[in-house]
């Protein structure tokens, strides 16, 4: 990702910071009846340069059930900043560089456990956060992963009492080892990961993969020949055993310089492929060796360090197209050298790289050539480029390569959405995607052809295709199918996907049967027991028959006090709610605070402009009850923490169904009134909303967002998830004179690349579209 995209951030979490927190190291224990005991294992005492140094932290209390602490051993960084290893004499960071220079969304699963005399163990490794060499080491470590329980919903959100654990200190030492033995170290671990992958890997346990192991080890290492070794073996982040550990051992090693060279060098290997990962990676090595200073992270409190941190990043970056294109260069010239999957590999990086780094001959050229060689790719990199929408399958020329895709069998099995893998493995679901996409490609290309294939697979008892597909069809080339699906729910041999294909697409000519057997099927049900099929049954008979449907909707609602069931039916109706509307209004005021909020939502997504009033009363009553918030309510028992919760969400819901109404519009005036009546938690985002609305975070950015199977939604200002249709809606009702910038993005900046031309299309329409209400949309500069 960019490099100045962190500092965005940064400076959007400004506002927020109050005081500069103090050094961690300096911190000592804030409770005594919970601690942190650090040990190593063994009770070793000493370690090899390079050596992985293990650590044991663990977690106790006295105090029965006073304390929980956050179970999490990962982040999606690379790295889990919780505790801080306190070092004397100090070590560097090696990943020091890579963080303050990369913008990561972290974060991961987790959870709490609470605090006995039982220890809670969390294992680390040292090496992850400092490099030790030779020399006597004092080690102690401040964690504030411990919590005391929280008492009051204010507390909670803070996870609770903040509790800092200062550990015992332990004492190593590092002793220097010869340079010949390191080197022989090196070639023994090196021959141990080539060893291990030819075997798969555990990814849900991979300290028990031996590759990944070796990979840690290697990382950790620090020496030239183990550097170099890195290079030889890194492609690619997720598709090869270790591949973080290989990276991060290269952005972390003493010995940048050899790591370029040798990366350099790697180019040129006839069997190492050069992908879009080594080429970041080589990239930015190459722009922190070349910086003369690497800034290191400002405090959040100070904006004028923030600022000129930015500038320092902006400097490094700018000279990345160069960088970039030097590598490139190189690639190229070495394509013919290159053998089997590294020849293949390579051929893609080329083929999809970003257009303005490339010459247009040479691009095109590369682009060719993959399809030329499309049969040789390893069967997941085909997949990948027919899901992710490789813009040259756009061309008559990818026909051959569409026709193969697409005459796999259909899938057999419950995809009754435009983008469903139910049930299914990774592998399984690329290949449906695939398919689907090749399906819809062929469509575009020739859609004579697209619909009769569309049609085999619906031809074909067992087939349940991507519905996405069948609405490519004509209502008239439907209706035997209806019929047949129709039939099949009438005698009880229906698939899920009939519910939701007759839903869709039957007329009202099938009202009759399914409103009988509705009314049967539902007869029959007792408390706890619900239709898995209402929804497309009820999205039916308000499509064909508003009356019909809003009738059966409210009985459903009606009978929810007895079975329990479609606590969020109202939302779940999505764009089928307006015949309803008035039933989700009255429902803001269900004693279920569940069914209460999804009345919200489904008003502020889909509900006409008489239901803003509704929801700005709904929230005046909850201000009337609870004048304060909820925010200090005592947290007594665990149903009392679950009911204090649920009223905090209602609040919540309500105000961004306010904020976010797709058909009404909430400016500034709107979103100070809001602010001056909801809690301190919601004020904090409704001044985000206004500073955004009066362009104090920078321009209003009109983003797409190109999902699955083309499924194209918006954001603007406070509004997100718009579809196309909602997008033109909101353009009508922002002031006239806005100016808005849309984003585009090169095939690098997406993970999904959708081609510079349909995009332009896009942006075309929208531009034309909203000049009609004296709104101007431009494309963003990049």
């Amino acid at each position: 990702m960019r490099l100045v995209t962190f500092i965005t951030v940064l400076l959007l979490g400004c506002s927020l910071a109050t005081a500069r927190p103090p050094d961690a190291c300096s911190l000592t224990s804030t409770v005594t009846d919970a601690k942190l005991t650090l040990s190593i294992p063994d009770g070793r005492t000493s370690f090899r340069e390079g050596e992985i140094v293990p650590l044991v932290l663990s977690f106790t209390s006295t105090a029965h059930k006073r304390y929980s602490a956050v179970v999490r051993n990962y982040d999606r960084s690379g790295r889990l900043d919780l505790e801080t290893y306190c070092l004397e004499p100090k070590a560097r960071d090696p990943l020091a560089d890579y963080f303050s220079t990369t913008f990561s969304l972290g974060g991961g699963l987790g959870g709490e456990q609470q605090l006995s005399e039982k220890p809670f163990i969390v294992t680390v490794e040292l090496n992850e956060w400092r490099q030790p060499g030779p020399g006597d080491y004092r080690l102690y470590v401040v964690s504030p992963r411990v919590s005391g329980e929280p008492t009051s919903l204010n507390s909670l959100r803070g996870g609770g009492t903040m509790v800092v654990l200062r550990s015992n200190t332990i004492e190593f030492d590092v002793i220097k080892t010869k340079a010949d033995s390191r080197a022989k170290q090196s070639q023994a671990i090196v021959a141990a990961y080539q060893h291990a992958t030819a075997e798969p890997c555990d990814y849900g346990f991979p300290h028990e993969c031996a590759a990944e192991q070796a990979a840690r080890q290697l990382r950790f290492l620090n020496t030239k020949e183990s550097t170099e070794a890195l290079a030889r073996l890194f492609w690619s982040l997720d598709e090869q055993p270790g591949g973080w550990d290989l990276m991060f051992g290269l952005f972390g090693s003493s010995y940048r310089a050899e790591a370029i060279a040798a990366m350099r060098h790697e180019i040129n290997s006839p069997d190492h492929p050069i992908t879009q990962d080594f080429l970041m990676v080589l990239t930015k090595l190459q722009l922190l060796q070349t910086a003369r200073e690497v800034p290191k992270e400002p405090p959040m409190d100070d904006p004028e360090a923030l600022r000129q941190f930015a500038e320092r990043l902006r400097k490094i970056e700018a000279h990345e197209p160069e960088v970039r294109k030097a590598a490139l260069t190189a690639t190229v010239a070495a394509l013919p050298h290159k053998t089997g999957r590294a020849h293949a590999l390579t051929l893609v990086t080329l083929a999809t790289e970003r257009s303005d780094l490339l010459d247009k001959e040479t691009a095109a050229q590369m682009r060719r050539q993959l399809i030329a060689e499309w049969g040789s790719l390893p069967e997941k990199t085909r997949a990948d480029l027919i899901r992710n929408g490789w813009p040259p399958l756009d061309g008559t020329e990818a026909l051959p390569i569409l026709r193969e895709i697409a005459s796999q069998a259909p899938p057999h099995f419950g995809n009754a959405g435009s983008f469903a893998c139910y049930a299914l493995t990774q592998a399984q679901c690329s290949v449906v995607m695939s398919r689907n996409k090749a399906l819809k490609r062929i469509f575009e290309l020739n859609p004579a052809e697209g619909r009769s294939l569309i049609l085999r697979d619906l031809s074909d008892p067992e087939a349940q295709p991507s519905l996405s597909l069948v609405k490519l069809l004509p209502s008239a080339q439907l209706r035997p199918f209806v019929q047949r699906a129709v039939q099949r729910i009438s005698t009880n041999d229906a698939r899920p996907w009939d519910y939701t294909f007759v839903g869709l697409f039957a007329d009202k000519s099938a009202l009759g049967p399914l409103e009988a057997k509705f009314k049967e099927d539902t007869d029959r049900l007792t408390r706890g027991m619900c239709l898995p099929y209402a929804v497309p049954m009820l999205r039916y008979f308000l499509r064909v028959d508003p009356k019909v449907g809003a009738r059966e909707v409210q009985a459903q609602l009606v009978a929810r006090k007895v079975t329990g069931c479609y606590p969020t039916l109202l939302e779940d109706l999505g764009a089928s709610l307006p015949p309803v509307e008035q039933l989700a209004i009255s429902n803001l005021d269900d004693a279920d605070v569940e069914v209460a909020g999804s009345a919200a939502r489904a008003l502020g997504r889909w509900g006409t402009p008489k239901a803003e009033s509704a929801l700005w009363a709904r929230l005046a009553r909850f201000h009337q009850e609870w004048p304060t918030g909820v925010g200090e309510l005592r947290l007594t028992d665990k149903d009392t923490s679950a009911r204090v919760r649920a009223l905090d969400n209602l609040e919540t819901t309500l105000v961004y169904a306010i904020v976010s109404g797709t058909n009404w519009i909430c400016g500034p005036e709107k979103l100070r009134r809001l602010r001056a009546i909801t809690s301190r938690q919601q004020g904090i985002a409704i001044s985000q909303w206004i500073n955004q609305w009066e362009g104090t975070e920078g321009p209003w950015i009109l983003n797409p967002f190109w999902g699955p199977e083309d499924q194209l939604t918006f954001s603007v200002l406070q509004y997100s998830q718009l579809d196309e249709e909602q997008i033109r809606v909101k353009l009508a009702q922002i002031p006239r004179g806005s100016q808005l910038y849309f984003q585009t993005y090169t095939a690098e900046q997406m993970g999904s690349p959708v081609s510079m031309e349909k995009q332009q299309a896009v942006l075309q329409g929208l531009r034309k579209y909203a000049a009609q209400f004296g709104v101007i949309v431009e494309e963003r500069p990049r």
